[in-house]
């Protein structure tokens, strides 16, 4: 089931409406996350790490939110992390 940006969300908790909202992040954070794709793009197998821990878990919740199915959440989580890795090396 799909529904557009538009739609109210139904059911879903507190901690689920505060993980699919973005967050400012400290200046510090940022240039963290700058320094992991530096990294990733120089084939390092732990940046790669960190970062799928990172994303693949918010990616997956909003992908859930917004469909409802766990397969499809997970397929598609998937997909994104393997796109953003492919990117990030080239």
């Amino acid at each position: 089931m799909t529904r557009s940006l538009n739609e109210p969300r139904t059911g879903s908790s507190p901690d689920e409406e505060a993980q699919a909202k973005p967050s400012a992040q400290p200046k510090e954070e940022v240039s963290t996350e700058w320094e992991l794709v530096r990294r990733a793009q120089q084939y390092d197998n732990d940046a790669i790490h960190a970062i799928y821990e990172t994303y693949y878990p918010k990616i997956y919740n909003y992908a859930f939110m917004q469909m409802g199915d766990v397969q499809a959440a997970e397929d598609l989580a998937s997909d994104v992390m393997l796109k953003m890795i492919e990117k990030v090396q080239t």
